[in-house]
């Protein structure tokens, strides 16, 4: 590829399901993707509306408004025409462009555990309770203490916030389903940072138009109508028909399964692909869409 690559930041607060029973399907490599996901497969994460707007709508937005000052320096220093909804000064060669975009996304995969309180908290926790000292688990209400999805989430919070390999031609992936509950979309503490998905770093596009996703704040009065569900493969092709070359997606969502039974597997499958270094290739295998009802997958933390 040649030329400027254009690169799409996104980042994701729906629900999230994983289901091992489906085959996973091969990317075609034609966008290069780079994931960072908050929770390993087979757990969820946990926030709250409050939480994701400090969290997103202040310190992240922050540290975006930050770099793309100092990537504009840059580029007048260069004498590049600089591109804010690219975030950064991309420059050089195709291979020195992949470097850049490498570097933000390993920074961004840094940084999110830093403004991630809940994720902080647990870790404290954990730290602690290591060291014999006593210690309150002070982001999560008493009555959460035997949810079995809380006990998950602190077992493998070491492998949360992991940055995946950069996804090459063929590689294999779970078409992850994502899940809008309108009933989220309505009420005093609903953010508009909250279950959805939208573009960081680009003011002209803060929700991602795919077709079915709420578009605008007047959606978020209206709680009528099904739920809304999408795939992880849908985003990527509207992101290719947008013209994008390359994507960062931070996704916060849950990577639960669709019952305790599933998500073992999902567990059991990422211990089994951890220890591989293999890549499988072949060609492009038809993805299934499950027919299963999404279950409530990001669990909410105390206010």
């Amino acid at each position: 590829m040649s030329g400027k690559r254009k690169l799409a930041i996104i980042m994701i607060t729906t629900h999230g399901n994983l289901d091992p029973l489906d085959d996973k399907i091969n990317h075609d490599g034609e966008i290069t993707v780079r994931k960072i996901n908050a929770t390993s497969h087979g757990v969820c994460n946990w926030t709250s509306p409050e939480g994701l707007n400090e969290m997103i709508g202040q310190r992240m937005n922050r540290y975006i408004e930050n770099n793309k000052k100092e990537e504009e320096k840059d580029c007048i220093r260069r004498g590049i025409s600089y591109n804010p909804d690219n975030i950064l000064c991309l420059q050089g060669t195709d291979k020195q462009q992949q470097r850049q975009i490498q570097n933000f996304s390993e920074s961004l995969r840094t940084y999110m555990p830093t403004i991630d309180d809940v994720h902080k908290d647990t870790t404290n926790f954990i730290v602690k309770t290591a060291k014999g000292k006593p210690v309150k688990l002070e982001s999560f209400d008493e009555e959460y203490y035997g949810d079995e999805d809380l006990h998950k989430y602190i077992q493998y919070l070491p492998e949360s916030y992991q940055l995946e390999p950069k996804w090459e031609k063929y590689h294999e992936y779970y078409d992850k389903i994502y899940t809008i509950i309108r009933s989220e979309l309505v009420g005093e503490e609903v953010s508009a940072i909250d279950n959805t998905m939208f573009f960081l770093g680009d003011k002209r596009l803060p929700q991602l138009p795919l077709p079915g996703l709420p578009i605008g704040r007047i959606t978020r009065g209206f709680e009528k109508g099904d739920d809304i569900t999408f795939n992880l493969s849908e985003i990527l092709e509207k992101l290719k028909e947008l013209g994008y070359t390359d994507t960062i997606i931070i996704d916060l969502s849950c990577n639960a399964g669709f019952d305790p039974r599933s998500a073992r597997r999902l567990l059991s499958r990422s211990k089994v692909e951890a220890r591989s270094k293999k890549l499988r290739k072949g060609g492009k295998r038809k993805s299934k869409k499950s027919k299963r009802r999404s279950k409530r997958t990001r669990k909410h933390r105390k206010k």
